[in-house]
């Protein structure tokens, strides 16, 4: 039988979602933020606090480059040689 804290521990609890849902909820959020980065690099009054964050910057370009090799490998059909020498 199912009592009141059942009921509000089933109500509170967060809903499962699908690896689509999750990876357009990431795909949102990351592009949030980049807007966000992006104004405060065009504001003058913030720019330094991007400019000081310039490793950063590149690591996040590097991994949209590396999100972005594994979408061209698995677009690529690739052949496996084997050397018999």
């Amino acid at each position: 039988m199912i009592d009141a804290s059942d009921i509000l521990h089933l109500t509170m609890a967060e809903p499962e979602t699908s690896p689509e849902h999750r990876l357009g909820m990431a795909i949102r959020q990351a592009f949030a933020a980049l807007d966000e980065i992006m104004a405060m690099g065009a504001d003058t009054e913030t720019k330094h606090l991007v400019i000081a964050e310039q490793i950063a910057m590149g690591q996040l370009a590097s991994r949209v480059q590396l999100i972005n090799s594994f979408i061209l490998v698995n677009e690529r059909k690739f052949k496996v040689v084997r050397n018999n020498a």
